[in-house]
């Protein structure tokens, strides 16, 4: 096998294609479909090496390859009948720790304060407005988290008149109308997040897309709301999240200094917020998940108990 994926390399480039012929191989592929698949050029030499196990140039014997060269011509490829097929001799497995392991080697690990992440796998599937086989959008949103590991986010909100007044009340970190674009333009305001209520987000449509550009408030990320109050602190507090195509969520959940019992709740919390999101079976919805800090490597964790847990 040693040889072989050697000879592979070499020959292909990469493994990609050994992947692809091994694959086929492992599935119980006989020597006729390995003889199709070398009719595809990027896969021939990956083949070879798996036909005759080989780690140095694969011999091309036929007369059609003698005739060839005589006459100048590129030879034909020929996969000689009396190789053996690829054999394996070790599978290697992804390590899978359970939670309290693997948060307690991140923060061995760590030797700063570090941010821990959980990278989240969840289920695409279940929309029954899309095609068959389709995936639905990406979904996204904002967790809150019980045990806070960063500060607040600085809160902007547009609002007039009674939401103004509660949005000051709820901790915003500057309350305006459209006078505020103004400063906006010329960089006098810091900020993390901007949000608007509904009446002021249509207010400031037109001037407000031509600043702002991405940082415009949108029904659509959740920042254009109606209960400016609730809103708030929840933004302040939370974690933005976005998943891609494939259902991957790579959300910042604690700090390597906080004890495991606080980063247990805070990733039950998070999975919590995820599973609002299911549209099937909510103990199915979430696949597979991963702890990484900012200078560690990743560990997939056992999620089934802490799935429970958010069930709760």
């Amino acid at each position: 096998m040693m040889a072989t994926t050697t000879g592979a390399r070499l020959l292909c480039g990469g493994g990609s294609q050994l992947r692809f012929v091994v694959a086929a191989a492992a599935a119980g592929t006989g020597r006729s479909s390995l003889t199709a698949l070398a009719k595809r050029p990027a896969l021939r030499s990956a083949v070879l090496v798996a036909r005759a196990g080989l780690a140095t140039t694969p011999r091309v014997l036929s007369s059609a390859t003698a005739t060839a060269a005589e006459e100048g011509q590129k030879p034909p490829f020929v996969v000689p009948e009396d190789v053996p097929a690829i054999q394996f001799v070790q599978q290697q497995t992804e390590p899978v720790f359970d939670f309290e392991s693997a948060t307690q080697v991140l923060r061995a690990l760590s030797v700063n304060p570090e941010t821990i992440e959980a990278h989240f796998k969840v289920s695409m599937r279940g929309d029954k407005t899309k095609k068959k086989g389709r995936p639905r959008d990406p979904i996204r949103g904002v967790l809150v988290m019980p045990n806070l590991f960063r500060p607040l986010r600085r809160v902007v909100v547009f609002a007039d008149g009674e939401d103004a007044q509660l949005a000051r009340e709820a901790g915003a970190y500057r309350v305006g109308g459209p006078e505020m674009l103004a400063d906006f333009e010329r960089g006098r305001i810091e900020y993390d997040i901007i949000m608007a209520t509904t009446s002021m987000a249509r207010e400031i449509k037109r001037e407000g897309g031509r600043v702002l550009r991405a940082n415009m408030p949108t029904e659509k990320k959740g920042t254009v709301v109606d209960d400016i109050a609730e809103a708030v602190p929840r933004v302040a507090r939370g974690v933005s999240f976005r998943s891609d195509a494939h259902g991957a969520i790579n959300i910042p959940v604690a700090k390597t200094t906080m004890t495991v019992e606080q980063i247990e709740a805070n990733v039950v919390a998070a999975m919590q917020g995820l599973m609002t999101y299911s549209l099937g079976e909510r103990t199915k919805f979430i696949e597979q998940l991963y702890l990484s800090a900012q200078q560690t490597p990743g560990m997939r964790v056992t999620h089934d108990p802490l799935v429970a847990q958010a069930l709760e």
